[in-house]
């Protein structure tokens, strides 16, 4: 386990949190003192907004949107001539 001041992890917070994610464990300390520690969670929330979940995505068969634009733009094009 690692130890850390309060003050090296405010100025390191993104770093210790990254530490924690990969699952190292960190004693905070104030004046010398432990006063928290920071663990890893034993399992990740559900509780992520929609946006954030993975997911599978869409497989629609057939040509796609953006084909069908640039050939409409094309087309426009050639007959703006």
């Amino acid at each position: 386990m690692s130890t850390i001041t309060i003050t090296d992890s405010r100025k390191h917070i993104a770093d210790v949190v990254t530490r924690v994610e990969q699952g190292e464990r960190i004693l905070i300390l104030r004046r010398g003192k432990p006063v928290a520690e920071m663990v890893p969670l034993s399992q990740p929330s559900s509780n992520l907004p929609t946006w954030k979940q993975p997911f599978t995505p869409l497989a629609i068969p057939g040509v796609s949107l953006s084909e069908v634009i640039l050939k409409e733009r094309a087309e426009e094009n050639e007959g703006g001539k």
